[in-house]
């Protein structure tokens, strides 16, 4: 299971608090810490539905290189 590390204290969290659709391709996850209470977001990019994918080949996203870094990840602090 993938699991969320707190960016202060490095404990975990597994699931945000709030998910919400931003475009068909983008995601954005509210998370905060329940021990110690910092609260960031992250950003989940999807590949675009009209790119063919063949199911025997790692998908590579737009430049984003090896297939693990196909998910282009955002942490910033809430304002």
């Amino acid at each position: 299971m993938d699991t969320t590390s707190c960016a202060q204290c490095g404990a975990t969290i597994i699931a945000p608090i709030w998910a919400e659709h931003v475009s068909e391709r983008r995601v954005r996850n509210v998370w905060s810490c329940e021990q110690c209470g910092y609260e960031f977001e992250t950003h989940v990019y999807f590949a675009s539905p009209s790119m063919a994918v063949d199911d025997d080949e790692p998908l590579d996203v737009a430049g984003f290189g090896e297939p693990k870094d196909a998910v282009k990840f955002e942490q910033s602090l809430l304002d």
